[in-house]
C-alpha cells in the first residue's frame, strides 16, 4: 500500500506552478499529498461486496428474506467473480504497459508538460508521473473487483478533489491523462472485458470534469 512521504508533500507545497500553462500542475507532484488517502482501502475493503451487502442490509432493514429478484442479483455477482477476477489480473499483469502507454501519449498531446520548464520535466518528475498513473489503473481494478464505484469515489476523487482545491489545481489536465489511461488499457483488452472495465475509468473521467 502506498505510504505519504512527507518529502513529496513539501516538495509540492513549494513546487513552482509551470510556465505557459494553465490547465494542467502535473498530478506527478501533487499526489504525494493524497496518496497517503490509500490507507483508505483498509477501512472500506469489507465493503467492496457492495451488491451483496446492499440487498442483505435492505432485506434486514424490512426485516424480511431476500426477494427471488435479490437473490438473482446476488448470484450474478458472484458468478461474475472469476470474470473479475481474471480482468483484473490482465490489469495488473499489463501495468507497466499501460503506464508507459498512456504516459507516452499524454506527453505527445501535451508535450509542454515535459519541455524545460514543464512540471513533468526531469527524470524524477516523469517517474512521478508513472507512480501516479500505476496508483489511479489500481483504484479501477479495486472498482472492478468490488463491482463498485465506491472505492474510486472515496479514494481517487473525494481525496484528489479536496487536495486539488486547496493547491488551486485545475483539472483539464488530470481529465485528458486519465483518457490516457483507459484508452491504453482498452487497447489491450478483448471487446468483453473492454466493456466491463470502461464503465469504472468513465467515472473516474466524469469525477474529475464535474470538479472544475
Amino acid at each position: 500500500m502506498t505510504k505519504h512521504d512527507p518529502s513529496l508533500t513539501a516538495a509540492v507545497l513549494n513546487a513552482p506552478q509551470m510556465q505557459g500553462s494553465d490547465d494542467f500542475v502535473t498530478p506527478c507532484r501533487s499526489l504525494a499529498m493524497v496518496s497517503d488517502s490509500a490507507d483508505r482501502v483498509v477501512e472500506l475493503v469489507p465493503h467492496a461486496m457492495s451488491v451483496v451487502r446492499d440487498l442483505i442490509l435492505q432485506a434486514d432493514d424490512q426485516l424480511r428474506y431476500p426477494t427471488g429478484g435479490e437473490l438473482r442479483s446476488m448470484a450474478d455477482f458472484l458468478n461474475g467473480g472469476v470474470r473479475r477476477l481474471q480482468l483484473v489480473r490482465t490489469l495488473t499483469d499489463s501495468e507497466r504497459k499501460i503506464v508507459d502507454q498512456a504516459a507516452r501519449r499524454l506527453f505527445q498531446l501535451k508535450p509542454e508538460y515535459v519541455a524545460p520548464g514543464g512540471n513533468a520535466y526531469g527524470q524524477k518528475q516523469r517517474a512521478q508521473c508513472l507512480r501516479d498513473y500505476s496508483w489511479y489503473l489500481r483504484l479501477v481494478t479495486y472498482g472492478i473487483l468490488s463491482s463498485s464505484t465506491e472505492l474510486i469515489q472515496q479514494i481517487g476523487l473525494v481525496g484528489a478533489r479536496e487536495m486539488y482545491n486547496s493547491l488551486g489545481v485545475p483539472m483539464p489536465g488530470m481529465v485528458e491523462a486519465m483518457r490516457t489511461l483507459k484508452e491504453a488499457a482498452i487497447d489491450l483488452l478483448n471487446a468483453d472485458d473492454a466493456a466491463m472495465a470502461s464503465p469504472y475509468f468513465d467515472f473516474l473521467i466524469q469525477g474529475m470534469q464535474t470538479s472544475t
